[in-house]
C-alpha cells in the first residue's frame, strides 16, 4: 500500500513543522529552556503543538522532537553529541522510504521463476 498510497509528507506538512517549530523556538529564546518543559511534557495540552493538530496525530514525530527536546531542556548535552543523538534514533526508529517499493521489486523479480516452476508442473 505505501507504493500506491504515495507519501504522507507534502510540502504543506513541512511548511507547517516549520512554522511550529520557529513557534516554539522563538518562545524558548524569548522565555528561556525551562519555558518549553511543560510543552515537552504534555504535548497535548501545548499551545503551541494544540495548532498543529496534523503533527500531534503523528506519533513518531511528536515522541522524536519531544524526547530530543526533553534531552535539551535536562542539559548535560553537548550540540553535536545531540546531533548524533537525533541522527541514531531516526535511523534506528523509522523506515526507510523505498522499503515498499523494494519489496514490490523483490516479487516482481521473483514471478518469472515462479511461473517456469508453473510451467514446469503441467
Amino acid at each position: 500500500m505505501g507504493v500506491l498510497k504515495g507519501s504522507p509528507f507534502s510540502k504543506a506538512r513541512y511548511l507547517d513543522t516549520l512554522k511550529m517549530m520557529y513557534q516554539f523556538l522563538n518562545k524558548v529564546r524569548k522565555e528561556g529552556l525551562l519555558s518549553a518543559e511543560i510543552d515537552v511534557e504534555k504535548p497535548t495540552e501545548s499551545s503551541i503543538f494544540k495548532n498543529y493538530p496534523q503533527f500531534l496525530h503523528d506519533h513518531h514525530a511528536l515522541d522524536f522532537v519531544c524526547d530530543t527536546l526533553r534531552t535539551a531542556i535536562t542539559g548535560g548535552v553537548e550540540p553535536f553529541d545531540m546531533d548524533q543523538m537525533m541522527d541514531w534514533t531516526w535511523k534506528c526508529t523509522t523506515a526507510p522510504p523505498w522499503q515498499p517499493i523494494d519489496a514490490v521489486s523483490t516479487i516482481a523479480d521473483a514471478l518469472p521463476g515462479l511461473g517456469i516452476v508453473a510451467g514446469c508442473s503441467v
